[in-house]
């Protein structure tokens, strides 16, 4: 596979080391910044915000709705980075770094080293999603390209700040929700298949992880 040459000015919300190092983002986020449940509450949170009319609002929820556009770039951005840098992203049956547990559709994985110690249920990303990961990462480009996405996002956060319906605009919108739900169990489960062997390696002490787990892993 090609490995494509990006261009750094098309990627605004990540910073010059995580652009250079996307796994570093990974482990920022799993580690040291929130759960996937948290995460989850905060997609649904700003796309219920985009669908009406937020009059009970003030100065500090629109400053977290624009905290939340700003994530949801980088992550997006994060992604296409992580894509086009490593081509493999299939999911381990069997790990020493995490544990993983399948029953009919149920996926679960529990990592003790992410944040609070988290047990990641995989619930929006499909059976063969969740085993290669690559799967969704060529659909949400496919959907959207890395520029439309940013456009789409610009165009969500001025509908926060309005009293017009994202979906007035946006036929799709119902799919635009539902990838942008898939997208918060993506960078975790991105993060489980490349960022937490990275972490154990290079910077497990930067995020409050005992030394010994290096040897354990």
């Amino acid at each position: 596979m090609e490995i494509k040459k990006l261009k750094r000015r098309k990627f605004r919300h990540l910073t010059d080391e995580e652009f250079e190092n996307p796994l570093i983002a990974l482990v920022e986020l799993c580690c040291s910044e929130t759960s996937l449940d948290y995460t989850a509450e905060d997609t649904h949170r700003f796309i219920r915000a985009t669908a009406c009319r937020n009059s009970g609002f003030n100065g500090q929820d629109y400053g977290e709705m624009f905290f939340l556009y700003e994530r949801f770039l980088k992550h997006i951005e994060l992604l296409y980075v992580l894509m086009v840098r490593y081509p493999d992203w299939k999911t381990a049956r069997e790990s020493p770094l995490y544990r993983t547990e399948v029953v009919g559709l149920c996926r679960e994985i529990y990592d003790e080293d992410m944040y609070k110690g988290t047990l990641v249920k995989f619930n929006k990303l499909t059976i063969d999603e969740f085993w290669d990961l690559r799967r969704f990462m060529e659909v949400f480009f496919t959907f959207k390209t890395l520029a439309e996405w940013q456009t789409t996002l610009d165009e969500m956060i001025r509908l926060v700040f309005s009293d017009e319906s994202f979906s007035e605009y946006y036929d799709n919108a119902y799919q635009i929700f539902e990838y942008l739900d898939k997208l918060s169990e993506a960078m975790f489960l991105a993060y489980l298949i490349r960022g937490k062997s990275y972490m154990l390696s290079h910077c497990a002490e930067r995020f409050g992880i005992k030394k010994k787990k290096l040897v354990d892993a």
